[in-house]
């Protein structure tokens, strides 16, 4: 073999080993964020921690590769480059002492530099583009919570990314359940959207500088809203356009257990005979119920009545049959005692329960009709993060649903006031989906 052949086979094989393994720690770590996003296959399965060490490795190896590159490619092509420019000024007659040869290797880096990033940008703003639809999932920093407006686009609040998932946020209060963060200030973006419901577009936005972890968002049917914080331990009530609200229940960074504290409340419900319930929450584990100018009615569970929640998660009321359902979260079930809407404790009557062995951690819940919607969040590997549709008063789930993408981490849920839609938000993905609500054929 002579030696051009040598060469270009040498350039040949070269070539096919830098494509193989320059695309390697690509592929590896699009399957690594596939895993992490939630697999529940034990053969995929990968924990956070393995992919945050293993996502180090292949950084570190790709800086190392990047390294060896540029050395060796600087090395020999500024040697080249310079001999070839000073034989090229020799033939010319230029003496001009201009470092040409290292103006054409910087000009020449940076141009490829250029091109990289425009077509990071490029492939950004198509991704921001298909992501725009409602329909097809919205990106928000960290989804907490989801109501809809009355005929009206939908709410949603949304803590800003850099406060990190659920389970590290509540990292953040001490044994007395004490919010430790306080000298960071409140989130300085707007926490409160409101969306198109048909593109997803951004219509309004406020909550800048009022929350430090906005948690439960109810709209109810006078386009009030109303706001848990589980950082501030209170719960409010903001009329339509106005930033200071009219109700706040709970006394500021104080959690408690009496009458006049609340203690990481996550939901609120309110009926439209003006009684408000809020779930209190991750430290009480009890519905609070008030009258529509804020003053305490009930406490549920009540002695005698016998009613155990841990974590009370979501609540919706289903006024028809008198029932306040509740997503209690750690016990894996959804339990659904009187409301008490019509007279001041309720018909003596138990809870409805709906428990079953794959249900897992009930999130949340909605009601339309005599139905309630519930999804449920990752539990252990072997139980289906899924929706759920219940039948309260047989105490049986009649349906189970999801994307075709399957569910991640399922946070809220929401029924469009009309019944035409289900949205459903996620936590790490961030997103939204929208589900339309058909009937059944016969």
């Amino acid at each position: 073999m002579d030696l051009v052949s040598t060469k270009v086979l040498v350039a040949i094989i070269f070539g096919i080993f830098r494509f193989f393994f320059g695309m390697l720690p690509v592929k590896l770590d699009t399957c690594l964020r596939r895993w992490e996003e939630g697999s529940t296959d034990k053969k995929t399965f990968i924990n956070a921690k393995r992919h945050q060490q293993v996502t180090c490795a292949v950084a570190m190896t790709q800086s190392f590769g990047g390294g060896v590159m540029f050395a060796t490619c600087f090395l020999h092509m500024m040697r080249t480059l310079f001999v070839s420019v000073e034989e090229l000024k020799k033939i010319k007659g230029i003496t001009n002492e201009y470092p040409i040869s290292q103006l054409m290797i910087s000009l020449g880096f940076f141009s490829i530099y250029f091109l990289e990033e425009f077509s990071h940008w490029m492939i950004n703003s198509n991704k921001s583009c298909t992501k725009s639809a409602l329909d097809k999932s919205l990106m928000f920093g960290y989804i907490r919570a989801m109501r809809n407006f009355l005929h009206r686009p939908c709410g949603a609040t949304d803590n800003a990314s850099d406060y990190g998932s659920e389970d590290s946020s509540f990292s953040s209060y001490n044994q007395t359940h004490h919010y430790q963060q306080i000298h960071l200030g409140p989130i300085k973006d707007h926490t409160v959207l409101t969306l198109d419901i048909q593109t997803g577009k951004v219509l309004g936005k406020w909550g800048a500088d009022l929350f430090y972890m906005p948690h439960g968002l109810t709209i109810d049917r006078h386009d009030n809203l109303w706001i848990t914080d589980v950082a501030l331990h209170q719960a409010y009530k903001f009329k339509p356009g106005e930033l200071e609200p009219t109700l706040t229940f709970g006394e500021r960074f104080t959690p408690g257990s009496d009458s006049k504290h609340l203690c990481k409340p996550t939901s609120i419900a309110v009926a439209t005979t003006g009684e408000i319930f809020i779930a209190d929450g991750y430290c009480n584990s009890r519905i609070l119920k008030y009258n529509a100018a804020g003053g305490l009615l009930r406490v549920i569970p009540n002695p005698p009545e016998f009613l155990s929640l841990q974590i009370p998660h979501s609540l919706a009321l289903i006024e028809s049959i008198d029932r306040l359902c509740i997503a209690d979260r750690e016990n894996m079930r959804v339990v659904c005692p009187r409301a008490g809407l019509y007279s001041a404790q309720g018909k003596k009557e138990p809870a409805l329960t709906i428990q079953q062995p794959d249900m897992g951690r009930v999130f949340a819940v909605a009601a339309k009709g005599k139905l309630i919607y519930a999804v449920n969040g990752p539990t252990n590997r072997m139980l289906p993060i899924q929706g759920l549709t219940i039948d309260p008063e047989t105490e049986s789930v009649i349906d189970h649903w999801q994307p075709e993408e399957g569910f991640t981490n399922p946070h809220d849920i929401a029924v469009c006031a009309n019944g035409s839609a289900l949205y459903v938000a996620e936590i790490g993905p961030n997103k939204i989906w929208k589900f339309e609500l058909v009937p059944p054929k016969k």
